[in-house]
């Protein structure tokens, strides 16, 4: 069955795009990870790594190598780091005026609260950041902390050999299926992030040295779920601060596909909706205690340390 998946996605995919290679540039946390996993499953995920696009020649491999194997690249990393909120994006989509192939670039945005929380958890769960105390305030000052400022510099720095689209989606698998003209299946996730209070309890317990930040991290997997959706990593003011942003998220109507902008225009729905307690701020000792529970019974059952050297 994978086999003949893998043989009808690839002949779908060459019969659809011919004369472009088909790129997908994030951004991060908007359903990356979940569709090279649906294209890998399809045969037709380039294999690349993050370091690829820091240097000429290794993203001219990676280039090359999606042309010749008839495949998607697909890295969130091609336009940057999220850390940095992209600065070096103009710089990475001009490069592609190297190449005599013809580009498509498909890139997918999500709204301001949604996207910043969800990179603050990542950042968190990396070790990057403990709290999201500084980061709104760093980011602020940031060329692309305005999604339009990101948007309308890419259009114009694009070369002529590349199409560029912007995209909303609630289903970032199947959307980018359609474009592709690929019947793309669904892989279950495996990289579900952690709570906003596992969240909180692997920052204090790392401060702790409980276990080593990788160990704590895995352990706490499916801890206190009940906090999703019902507590924020950032504070009211933070909250605000974000959803003050719905003037740059409408402003993006004009710049992003036909198709996507019914997308685009039910999304802005999530500006209106009431800020979240803070978890910091209910986050009491015997939660930590729970937690501490939580991981000597993970680390009781599974060997985390291996994997964590």
């Amino acid at each position: 069955m994978l086999i003949s998946h893998r043989i009808r996605s690839a002949l779908a995919y060459r019969l659809s795009n011919r004369d472009e290679v088909q790129i997908h540039a994030g951004l991060h946390k908007t359903g990356s990870t979940s569709l090279q996993r649906s294209l890998a499953l399809a045969g037709l995920l380039y294999p690349c790594r993050r370091t690829d696009f820091l240097e000429s020649a290794l993203y001219c491999a990676a280039i090359n190598g999606a042309v010749k194997n008839h495949q998607v690249l697909s890295s969130e990393q091609l336009l940057g780091e999220m850390g940095d909120l992209y600065e070096t994006a103009r710089e990475r989509i001009k490069f592609l005026e190297r190449f005599d192939h013809k580009f498509r670039v498909i890139i997918y945005l999500r709204p301001h609260l949604e996207w910043h929380s969800s990179v603050l958890a990542q950042l968190i769960q990396q070790g990057s950041l403990g709290t999201a105390d500084g980061y709104l305030e760093k980011n602020q000052s940031r060329s692309y902390f305005r999604w339009v400022e990101l948007c309308q510099d890419l259009l114009r720095a694009k070369p002529p050999n590349t199409r560029l689209e912007l995209r909303v989606a609630s289903d970032t698998v199947s959307d980018f299926g359609l474009r592709i003209g690929v019947n793309l299946r669904k892989v279950p996730r495996t990289n579900v992030s952690l709570s906003p209070f596992g969240l909180v309890a692997l920052q204090k317990l790392t401060e702790e040295n409980f276990a080593a930040n990788p160990v704590i991290r895995r352990s706490l997997r499916g801890f206190r779920t009940d906090s999703t959706g019902q507590f924020s990593l950032f504070s009211p003011h933070e909250q605000t601060l974000l959803k003050s942003m719905r003037g740059d998220w409408e402003a993006i109507a004009a710049l992003v596909c036909d198709d996507a902008r019914r997308t685009h225009e039910q999304l802005s729905s999530l500006y209106d909706l009431p800020e979240m307690p803070y978890a910091h701020n209910f986050f009491e000792k015997g939660d930590l205690d729970q937690a501490k529970r939580y991981v000597d019974d993970a680390l009781s059952k599974t060997d985390f340390t291996q994997g964590a050297r």
